[in-house]
């Protein structure tokens, strides 16, 4: 793991776990920078949905943002954003 510590589909997946594992906080931080990755966008907005509405705070403005962000971009997303959200899809 170390040979790809700066990979951003890993620090996704990493990200994805911590959020799987309770850490909702440190889980969007580190999906907030992911999701400035082109191809990761997107499944990095739906993560941090899912993030948002899984916290002991809802933050509706951020549920609402990302939400519409999803639907406005995954028509005009490219073949491997797609394949990543659909990735995460598969796994929640």
């Amino acid at each position: 793991m170390r040979k790809r510590a700066n990979d951003p589909l890993l620090a996704f997946w990493r990200a994805y776990g911590m959020l799987m594992e309770g850490s909702t906080a440190e889980a969007l931080r580190e999906l907030a920078t992911v999701s400035q990755v082109e191809s990761l966008e997107l499944a990095a907005a739906a993560a941090m949905v899912q993030a948002h509405e899984s916290a002991k705070v809802v933050d509706q403005d951020a549920v609402m943002e990302l939400s519409t962000k999803l639907e406005v971009e995954e028509s005009s997303a490219s073949d491997a954003t797609l394949l990543h959200l659909a990735h995460l899809y598969r796994s929640a």
